[in-house]
């Protein structure tokens, strides 16, 4: 009898403890030796370093989404699932609207990673990018650039591209992309290094960690609002609010990548949360957070185009 229960407990072991470990466990807690600051003031002065007028609104466009179990970007998040969306936003702005991320392309849904696609926010993403300056990538992921490199008119889009570190057709990670056989005009990233302004009131932050190519974007309003674009470092807004990394089946299975590097990041950015209570962190993947009543007035009316399941046909 006394052996029938330990096994009974060691199997129960042999499936609680990886279970523990690939969707709960949100080690490491500290990320020593990987510290990173984000000091609000030098990203006011980045702001306000290129002559222009501020962006004055924003509005979105939910591409393609999801649905997958809430623990695997947020650990220990539970099973319930919850939407993970490809989202593109546009900043208006009289010196010219910047676009951050680009969506994905019909034919690559499935491959990026989605189930559920909207075609006309997909067009209205493409139109988006036609008329900005300014077009820029939170990474170097499908769900981020594949509607600009899948682009028709490509060649109209590329010099508009401000793209970061690590996100050229050169860089490992990126190079996996469906990158168009001509980049026309398209200009390379510069060498990885502090933030820098890319546009009136707009900064670009390189912060690698689930990425190589993972950037975020400090946006300083013409009246004033800030936000901060957190792109992969906060894919959905538990995991700043819970100070929760993504699972270890998303970083080490999914998409292997450097935990400590990520939770330098999303620690720098906790700080920064904390002294700017007014700044809005904006996460990449959260389109329940953009659509709850508390945020729902910062950004602009966006069409609700129902998402339809991605089939094989």
């Amino acid at each position: 009898m006394r052996r029938r229960t330990w096994i009974t407990i060691l199997a129960g072991l042999a499936t609680a403890l990886p279970y523990y470990w690939l969707l709960i466990d949100n080690g490491p807690s500290s990320a020593a030796g990987q510290s990173r600051q984000l000091a609000i003031a030098s990203l006011r002065t980045l702001a306000n370093a290129l002559p222009g007028a501020k962006p004055t609104s924003v509005t979105y466009e939910i591409v393609a989404t999801r649905l997958e179990p809430g623990t695997l970007l947020v650990a220990g998040g539970g099973l319930k699932r919850q939407p993970v969306s490809a989202i593109v936003f546009r900043l208006h702005s009289p010196s010219g609207d910047t676009v951050i991320d680009s969506g994905v392309n019909s034919r690559d849904v499935k491959a990026a990673g989605f189930n559920r696609f909207s075609p006309p926010n997909a067009a209205r993403a493409h139109g988006d990018m036609l008329a900005a300056a300014h077009i820029v990538f939170t990474s170097e992921q499908p769900g981020a650039m594949d509607g600009f490199l899948g682009h028709p008119d490509f060649a109209r889009l590329a010099p508009k591209a401000e793209l970061g570190f690590n996100q050229s057709p050169h860089s490992p990670g990126a190079s996996l992309l469906p990158w168009p056989n001509e980049l026309g005009d398209l200009r390379l990233p510069p060498q990885p290094g502090a933030p820098r302004a890319i546009a009136p009131g707009i900064v670009q932050i390189n912060a690698p960690g689930y990425s190589a190519g993972s950037q975020m974007y400090f946006v300083q309003y013409a009246n004033g609002t800030e936000m901060l674009f957190a792109g992969e470092v906060v894919p959905m807004r538990r995991n700043l609010d819970w100070l929760r990394l993504r699972s270890h089946y998303d970083t080490d299975i999914r998409k292997p990548s450097s935990r400590l590097q990520h939770r330098a990041w999303l620690s720098a950015v906790a700080a920064l949360a904390r002294g700017t209570p007014e700044l809005v962190v904006v996460p990449g993947h959260d389109s329940n957070w953009l659509r709850s009543k508390q945020v729902r007035r910062l950004f602009g009316e966006t069409a609700e185009q129902a998402l339809q399941e991605v089939t094989d046909d």
